[in-house]
């Protein structure tokens, strides 16, 4: 399905004679996942433990400079509360298109970050379905670790977009025909 707003932003980073075919973006708030079920109380165990270090810290100086727990008070602040905004703003950036020739994803911090990539192999693209209809397409190597964030910095995927195997079925088409 192509949604003339969307491709008009991949409007400047065509070449001559590129055409774009599909797009999608992903969904926009805030999301839970399932590597949720890890880091929350992963992180509301690790705010806890250093919230209690903390205050005693404060309230009894023993004379050390501890440097590690306000650091590490911040990462967990980031893991238990700030990645869900972080993703919700990485995700309202991410666009993504097929076009003739080339995968295309924009993104990044302010939404002007381009990527474009090759059609994989056609093995290497993998489309997983949610029960909203809503379908991932992964192509490239897989990100061997649990997901922080949808969108950025992982996975070369298409992020739960609609009719998401359309798009995943012009990649592999394209794939083969460029090799």
């Amino acid at each position: 399905m192509l949604h003339e707003e969307i491709a008009h932003r991949f409007s400047p980073y065509l070449e001559p004679d590129e055409s774009v075919l599909w797009t999608g973006r992903p969904p926009q708030g805030l999301l839970l996942r399932r590597e949720d079920a890890l880091f929350i109380p992963m992180s509301a165990f690790m705010l806890v433990f250093l919230v209690q270090r903390s205050l005693s810290w404060w309230s009894f100086p023993t004379g050390d400079a501890d440097v590690v727990t306000p650091a590490a008070l911040i990462f967990a602040l980031y893991l238990a509360i700030g990645r869900f905004f972080a993703d919700a703003h990485f995700r309202s950036t991410s666009y993504y298109a097929v076009t003739d020739s080339r995968i295309l994803i924009i993104g990044g911090f302010r939404g002007k970050s381009l990527e474009a990539h090759d059609f994989p192999n056609a093995k290497e693209v993998v489309v997983r379905q949610g029960k909203d209809g809503l379908g991932t397409v992964e192509f490239g190597p897989r990100w061997p670790f649990l997901k922080w964030h949808s969108t950025y910095f992982q996975n070369l995927e298409f992020y739960r977009t609609p009719n998401a195997e359309v798009a995943a079925d012009l990649i592999r088409k394209r794939g083969v025909a460029s090799r």
